[in-house]
């Protein structure tokens, strides 16, 4: 399995590393505002959407590969 033994902790008000994924995230959200709108100049809007659906796609599968869960059971499901 992918990512198995890694497991990010964030616990507490003060933890850092919630303030490193909130820089992140925000990080990521100015450069594809920004390359959106630099691309939507020079292609069609439908184009930049796909690239942009297909690259936060891309990025959630990585993620969820990475990232270390438990097993979703029988009983956990409604």
């Amino acid at each position: 399995m992918a990512g198995a033994g890694r497991q990010l902790v964030v616990r507490g008000p003060g933890c850092p590393a919630r303030a490193l994924l909130a820089l992140a995230s925000a990080a990521c959200y100015g450069l594809v505002d920004l390359s959106g709108g630099l691309l939507s100049r020079r292609l069609h809007f439908a184009v930049v959407t796909f690239l942009g659906q297909v690259g936060g796609l891309l990025s959630a599968v990585t993620a969820a590969l990475l990232a270390s869960a438990e097993p979703v059971r029988p009983v956990d499901a409604p």
